[in-house]
């Protein structure tokens, strides 16, 4: 979701806001397949809270920012 957020903001952006849009959406495509793999292993090793909570962190940053973009606007 906050990939396509930062899809949508790039049409009326100078050269350097997109490139660190690009940035950023590197980041939270890594972020998430890192916090992906974390969670399946730790699922995998009979941690299943902690699995769950490293597998929903993609989801609280992104709503995080997702305030943050819209109180500082």
């Amino acid at each position: 979701m906050l990939f396509v957020l930062l899809i949508a903001g790039s049409p009326n952006s100078s050269p350097e806001q997109i490139v660190r849009l690009k940035w950023m959406m590197g980041a939270c495509v890594v972020g998430g397949l890192i916090c992906c793999g974390a969670g399946i292993m730790l699922l995998v090793r009979a941690h299943p809270v902690w699995g769950g909570a490293i597998g929903a962190l993609p989801l609280a940053v992104m709503f995080g920012l997702i305030v943050w973009v819209g109180v500082s606007s």
